[in-house]
């Protein structure tokens, strides 16, 4: 790796910053300048941004501090949410939230991208602040990265490229699956809503709402896992980072969890419904946990495509308690007002739903897959232990 050579980021092109101009002066914006602030780029997956939701006049910009960046420069951002990266898909300027780099001639963009995504721990442990961490111009400028020849650079460009195109026909159709799945599950309520009789939660299933748990369970020499409402995710229960404690004999009983329990969250994001598989052998609740047994109306996979049902329509306003934060108490979902149809009308329903959701785990595991092959195969090439070869 010879022709490789170890320099700084600044020494990849000239770093510039950004700048607000005053928002009380209305000459200033929503002018022909495309300009963007971190929060448009934190997530975002695309490589080129060109569309901006402000835009300055010629005004605003020599006022603003900011710099008009030519295309193909990388945006990197520097405070808060630290190391998003995209390239500028036209000329565009920045508010102060940014160190862009405007590369060299020897430095190729695509490449810079992909480089760009292995900074941000780096920033972060660089920045400071006591707001919030920023990275400085001159932190910045100094990481030290190892740079290829430019022809290599590109190799490595169009190979990360073309794995990420990969990566977003994956996701495209995810979302066109997770499209179709809405639009069926909104259907089929609807109809059922129009044939079918409606009965009270409550009426359908046995309620149990989980509660702080005594001193006993914190000091017992017994622990078991137990489930918090971040462990309720919509359809799944997600056993990362479980928490365990001892139970007291009277707990064991109560917030114990068997396979068919319905679970829905009384806060945080409400009404999120998940089923019990039995994921665990031994398993509990806690507080913000409402667990619901069937009364034998209602099969627990209809109860929780009819809560999605409701959360995607917005039903849940009517039923929540809207406080300072919104919450989904007993007494309200017990009345929430729930379509039965006849058992085979039910299967049927959950059926249909339940393979668009299994397409979607097929695609969303081989997601995961190509991201896993992305990460390493982007490690090995931006380090140079694989190298790439001329055709």
């Amino acid at each position: 790796m010879a022709d490789w050579r170890d320099c700084r980021l600044g020494d990849l092109g000239i770093v510039s910053g950004g700048g607000t101009p005053s928002r009380e002066r209305a000459e200033y914006w929503d002018g022909p300048i495309p300009w963007i602030t971190p929060g448009e780029l934190t997530g975002n997956r695309k490589k080129f941004v060109s569309e901006t939701q402000d835009s300055l006049s010629e005004l605003g910009l020599a006022v603003s501090g900011a710099n008009l960046l030519p295309e193909r420069s990388l945006l990197v951002t520097s405070r808060a949410s630290i190391g998003s990266c995209a390239l500028t898909g036209k000329p565009m300027a920045t508010n102060q939230g940014f160190k862009s780099l405007i590369p060299h001639a020897d430095v190729d963009p695509s490449f810079l991208f992909h480089l760009g995504q292995t900074l941000g721990r780096e920033m972060t442990r660089r920045a400071s602040g006591t707001t919030f961490l920023e990275i400085s111009a001159r932190e910045f400028e100094h990481i030290l990265i190892r740079l290829p020849p430019l022809d290599e650079q590109q190799r490595i460009a169009d190979i990360l490229d073309t794995i990420d195109e990969a990566i977003q026909a994956i996701e495209r159709v995810i979302a066109k699956l997770i499209r179709v799945r809405e639009g069926l599950r909104r259907s089929q309520f609807a109809g059922l809503a129009l044939s079918s009789e409606f009965h009270p939660v409550g009426e359908c299933f046995e309620m149990t709402l989980g509660k702080m748990l005594s001193p006993a369970a914190r000091t017992g020499s017994n622990p078991a896992p137990y489930l918090a409402n971040r462990n309720v995710q919509w359809e799944r229960c997600s056993l990362d980072d479980l928490d365990e404690m001892d139970f007291t004999h009277t707990e064991r009983v109560k917030f114990s969890l068997e396979l068919g329990d319905v679970l829905v969250c009384e806060g945080g994001e409400v009404g999120r419904t998940a089923i019990w598989h039995g994921e665990l052998k031994t398993c509990f609740f806690q507080k913000a946990i409402h667990r619901l047994r069937t009364r034998g109306k209602v099969m627990p996979e209809f109860m929780l495509h009819y809560m999605k049902y409701a959360a995607e329509s917005d039903l849940f306003k009517m039923h929540t308690s809207q406080t300072s934060i919104a919450h989904l108490t007993g007494e309200q979902l017990a009345r929430l007002p729930i379509p039965v149809p006849s058992k085979e009308v039910q299967t049927t329903v959950v059926g249909v739903l339940a393979a668009l959701s299994r397409r979607l785990e097929v695609e969303n595991e081989q997601l995961q897959k190509v991201c896993r092959i992305r990460n390493g195969v982007s490690s090995d090439l931006l380090s140079g232990r694989v190298r790439t070869v001329a055709t």
